[in-house]
């Protein structure tokens, strides 16, 4: 069996560890818009304007599936 040794936080190094910079940068930026309602609100015009999305799907539909006759 082979043991891999465990890291901790502590071990984190921001000038070595680019990559986990980045995703402690993300976790606490998601923390903060959960906190101050940015993702409802966010969700609340998703819901409503859902069908401004799907427009340009349609029309690349249609641009690319015409019969030719």
């Amino acid at each position: 069996m082979v043991r891999i040794s465990a890291t901790t936080s502590s071990d984190f190094k921001p000038s070595i560890d680019k990559v986990a910079a980045v995703g402690i940068g993300g976790l606490i930026a998601g923390k903060v818009l959960a906190k101050t309602g940015l993702i409802a609100v966010a969700l609340i015009f998703l819901k409503k304007f859902f069908f401004l999305l799907l427009i340009p799907l349609y029309w690349l539909k249609n641009l690319f599936g015409r019969k030719n006759s």
